[in-house]
């Protein structure tokens, strides 16, 4: 399956769980939304010609779940009881570098003590 084709379905399946109201699974795909396009797109103008079919509040919201989910994973999205999109869009920029931060702390703390 192309890019195209992938970023299609994954927008899809973004919007079809928001208008289920099924919060998780409407981060589960933002997430992999965000995913697809920081990981997947072959360089900077492949990201930022799909990044622009994306709403502002869609390219912003994507691209922080991503990165704040990067390390802890679907696993933890599924954990959240509070967080929603419009929350974390809402979240200061330095507010969300130190949630990052605390984010790989925690994967790290993780990885040291599952490795002793």
């Amino acid at each position: 399956m192309n890019f195209e084709e992938k970023f299609r379905l994954m927008n899809e399946a973004t919007e079809r769980s928001k208008r289920v109201g099924d919060r998780v699974l409407w981060l589960v795909n933002l997430f992999y939304l965000g995913q697809l396009l920081e990981r997947q797109t072959k360089d900077n103008k492949q990201r930022n010609y799909y990044r622009q079919q994306l709403t502002e509040h869609y390219r912003t919201i994507v691209t922080q779940m991503f990165y704040l989910f990067e390390y802890l994973g679907v696993e933890q999205i599924m954990r959240t009881i509070r967080i929603t999109p419009t929350l974390l869009r809402e979240v200061s920029q330095t507010e969300f570098q130190k949630l990052v931060t605390k984010a790989l702390q925690i994967f790290n703390g993780v990885e040291n003590l599952s490795g002793e």
